[in-house]
């Protein structure tokens, strides 16, 4: 497994947890990149966190010491939007998310509205208000097509975990009694199709390296890509040991990784 991690063409990078925590970058992730694209290796910072923009990621990543490019970020939002922008064509869309992803919504022309729109879609919103929660969960009941942008519960931070996507859905359906049909984040079809199709690449050469089992390793497992996990976020040893999803390979932190090559 060693060998064909050394031959993948691109390396999908999660960064909650796994490049940065919070405000704080783990140790040696810059330099563990740059070593990789010295060796020609494509790069993706990706993650299922849909509350900041592209650019935001790009100034933070930046601002963290990490030598990023706007084309090399992809987010679930990005994603959902291409989706809905292409599949769903003129539909007006509720959006439950931060005025970051809005904004990222509006740039792939998608008319947002708050008056009996055609799709609901759930995104990691940070500064909700109850108001807001009550008009998707209405519009949910009303049969509306409903999508989220990932299914995380929680996102980590460097104080801990705040609760995510996975949790407002679990509230949702306690409520309306639906789920979404339609996921775009990891481990979810609609993201492999996306980077396929913009990478140019084909599954088995990506190195997926995430810390969470559950949406970065099953991901990877269930599209054919190489698993690789990073106990910097979520997942520790314990986890790893009692969980059914099991990564083709682990490193303390992705600046291990780096040191294989």
């Amino acid at each position: 497994m060693l060998k064909r991690l050394k031959n993948a063409e691109l390396f999908l990078l999660d960064m909650d947890g796994t490049i940065y925590l919070g405000n704080q970058a783990i140790d040696g992730a810059a330099q563990a990149i740059n070593k990789l694209k010295s060796l020609d290796k494509k790069i993706c910072y990706l993650t299922n966190n849909s509350s900041k923009s592209a650019r935001q990621y790009l100034d933070k990543l930046r601002g963290l010491g990490f030598d990023a490019k706007i084309d090399e970020i992809v987010t679930s939002g990005i994603v959902a939007a291409d989706y809905i922008s292409r599949f769903f064509k003129g539909q007006s869309v509720y959006l439950f998310g931060t005025d970051e992803l809005k904004r990222e919504f509006k740039s792939y022309g998608i008319k947002l509205t708050q008056d009996n729109p055609d799709i609901v879609v759930i995104g990691f919103h940070t500064k909700l208000t109850y108001d807001e929660l009550d008009l998707a969960c209405g519009y949910i009941r009303q049969g509306k097509l409903f999508f989220a942008t990932h299914p995380d519960k929680n996102c980590p931070t460097d104080n801990g975990f705040m609760p995510d996507v996975g949790s407002f859905l679990s509230l949702i359906y306690t409520s309306a009694n639906r789920k979404p049909s339609k996921i775009f984040g990891k481990p979810y079809k609609y993201m492999v199709n996306y980077l396929k199709s913009k990478f140019l690449t084909k599954a088995q050469n990506i190195a997926m390296v995430g810390d969470r089992l559950s949406t970065d390793i099953k991901f990877a497992n269930k599209f054919g890509m190489i698993s690789v996990l990073a106990l910097s976020g979520e997942t520790d040893q314990r986890m790893l040991q009692d969980s059914k999803i099991k990564p083709d390979l682990v490193f303390e932190s992705i600046k291990d990784l780096a040191d294989i090559f």
